[in-house]
This record gives C-alpha cells, sequence and structure tokens, in this order.
C-alpha cells in the first residue's frame, strides 16, 4: 500500500510517498483499539469510583445525581463525535495533494 502525505522542506511543501504493509497497519489499527479500550476503562473507573461507598467517602467524593452524570457523558459525547466528523471531513477535503 502506498499512501501519500506532504511535508514541508523550506517552507513549501512537497509530495512523497511512504509504504506500509499489511502487517504494519495491521500493528496501527491494534495499538488504537488497544488506546481506546484503556480510554473507557479509565473512564468508566473514574465515573464509579464517587459511587463506591466506603473508598469514596475516604476522600471526599459525593456522587453527582444520574441525571446529571447522564448528561454530562452525553456531551462529552456529542463533543468527541462532532470532532472526529470535522477531523474526517478536514482531512478529506483541505488536504489534497496538487
Amino acid at each position: 500500500m502506498q499512501i501519500q502525505y506532504a511535508s514541508e522542506s523550506g517552507g513549501a511543501y512537497r509530495a512523497g510517498a511512504c509504504n506500509i504493509g499489511p502487517q504494519e497497519i495491521a500493528r496501527r489499527r491494534q495499538s488504537g483499539l488497544l488506546a481506546i479500550a484503556f480510554t473507557v476503562a479509565v473512564a468508566a473507573v473514574a465515573l464509579a469510583f464517587p459511587y463506591l461507598g466506603a473508598l469514596a467517602a475516604l476522600f471526599g467524593f459525593v456522587p453527582l445525581p444520574l441525571s446529571l452524570a447522564a448528561a454530562t457523558i452525553g456531551i462529552v459525547g456529542a463533543y468527541i463525535l462532532s470532532t472526529e466528523v470535522v477531523k474526517i471531513w478536514f482531512f478529506r477535503h483541505k488536504t489534497r495533494l496538487p
């Protein structure tokens, strides 16, 4: 597979090529999925921590009302979705090589 990219060289951009094999693509995809899995796991622990009773009381945490927690999760989810959509749009339409 050949991937085209633009690199900055002395103030001007020039086109180049990078050969990436199927194994490298699979490795990058797996590491991306691993990063997502760890992010979700850490977020789940952070959200559950105030509801853990004695451990939460030890640190003085008070659980949020479930409606507020749901609204916060919804807002963060909408933010992540919108940034991903804009990022995909940007890289498809704004970085085409001449």
